[in-house]
């Protein structure tokens, strides 16, 4: 296997245990991933879906073992791994900004006033520059 598609694998995995873990929090604890409070879903739905997410986890954990038998969760990565995670999550916050562009924004949640429009263009653009520089 290529040391990317180890990386990707992992990124993967990982990513997918921190959603679950959000789920979890939001339909159990009512606590969405951003902190605002939620109302909890009723106990027979949370009960469903927390055993969904164990299915799903367990599934991901099993295949990764078979998959990258030599990973040991508990040893921290090189440097090399953090900066591809860190590259990631850029990459993701690169996407969320992009969302911001008033064009982008306007065609999936309607169109926006003239002033937001100015005042979203002109920082989106601004934080995508800066971005850029990074990447």
């Amino acid at each position: 296997m290529l040391p990317q598609h180890k990386s990707h694998l992992i990124a993967v995995y990982t990513t997918a245990l921190e959603y679950a873990k959000q789920i979890r929090e939001a339909a159990v604890t009512g606590v969405s991933p951003t902190g605002v409070p939620l109302t909890p879903l009723p106990s027979p739905q949370q009960q469903e879906l927390v055993a969904l997410l164990g299915r799903l986890t367990g599934r991901l954990h099993d295949t990764m073992a078979v998959l990258l038998p030599d990973r040991e969760e508990t040893r921290p990565a090189p440097v090399s791994a953090t900066r591809m995670w860190v590259n990631v999550l850029l990459g993701r916050l690169h996407e969320l900004i992009e969302d911001l562009e008033p064009g982008r924004f306007s065609q999936k949640y309607g169109a926006l006033d003239p002033q937001t429009a100015r005042i979203l263009g002109s920082e989106v653009k601004e934080m995508l520059e800066d971005l850029k520089r990074t990447l």
